[in-house]
C-alpha cells in the first residue's frame, strides 16, 4: 500500500493532531526557512489533482519495490517474518470509503489487485475485527501487499551485506558533503574524511 501524506483534509486533521495530548503529528516551529519553504510545499501538494498525480508515482514504485523485496527474498533465503496476506485499510464512515474512487482508478491503470469490501468482507478477511464491527463501513484491500518485520530484516540484510565484504560504520555523523563539478568528491565525517567511486544518498527527508 503506498498513499501519499499530503493529500485533501490533511492539513484539518493536522490541526486537530496538533491539539492532541499524545497525536501522531508534532510541530515544533522554528526560525529555520526550509521547514517554512517546506510546509508551504505540502499545503501546495494538499489537493485533489496533486493527490492523484503523486498517488499515481508511487504506486508503480511500491509494486516495483514489493518485487524487488521478492527476488532477494528468493535470491539470499532472508527471512524477517514475513506474511504474504495482503494489506486491510478501514473506513469509519461512507464517505470516506466513497473517498477511494479515485486510488481505485489508479490501482486499476497499473494492474494491481484489490478488493472493495463491506464490514462482512473485512471480517471474513480479518476474524479479529468481528468484535469491533459497529466501528467500520467497509475497507480496501491489496491481496498482493505483504507485512513483516522491518527491524529484523534491516538486521539480517546487514549480516549478509558484511558476509560479502561490506563494512558499516556506525555512530558516524556526516558533517559536510563536498561537490565539485556537480559530483560529490569527498565527505567529512566524525571519524574522517571519505571518498569513494560512487555514493548513494539515502537520508530521508535530509536527501533534499
Amino acid at each position: 500500500y503506498a498513499s501519499p501524506w499530503a493529500g485533501p483534509g490533511v492539513p484539518l486533521k493536522a490541526i486537530k493532531w496538533l491539539l492532541m495530548k499524545h497525536g501522531p503529528l508534532v510541530v515544533r516551529p522554528t526560525l529555520d526557512p526550509h521547514m517554512w519553504v517546506w510546509l508551504v510545499r505540502m499545503l501546495r501538494n494538499c489537493t485533489a489533482e496533486r493527490y492523484a498525480v503523486n498517488k499515481a508515482r508511487m504506486v508503480p514504485l511500491a509494486e516495483y519495490s514489493r518485487d524487488t523485496l521478492k527476488a532477494l527474498r528468493e535470491a539470499t533465503g532472508i527471512a524477517y517474518d514475513e506474511r504474504a496476506k495482503g494489506t486491510l485499510q478501514l473506513f469509519r464512515t461512507q464517505q470516506q470509503l466513497d473517498g477511494t474512487a479515485g486510488d481505485v482508478e489508479v490501482l486499476k491503470t497499473y494492474g494491481v489487485p484489490y478488493e472493495i469490501l463491506d464490514p462482512d468482507g473485512c471480517i471474513s478477511a480479518e476474524p479479529g475485527l468481528a468484535g469491533v464491527r459497529e466501528k467500520f463501513v467497509g475497507g480496501l484491500r491489496l491481496p498482493g501487499d505483504e507485512t513483516g518485520d522491518c527491524k529484523m530484516f534491516t538486521d539480517r540484510l546487514a549480516e549478509l551485506c558484511v558476509a560479502r565484504g561490506v563494512t558499516f560504520e556506525y555512530d558516524t555523523s556526516i558533517r559536510r558533503i563536498v561537490r565539485k563539478r556537480n559530483r560529490i568528491a569527498n565527505i567529512n565525517t566524525s571519524k574522517g574524511w571519505k571518498a569513494a567511486d560512487a555514493y548513494v544518498m539515502a537520508m530521508g527527508s535530509y536527501s533534499a
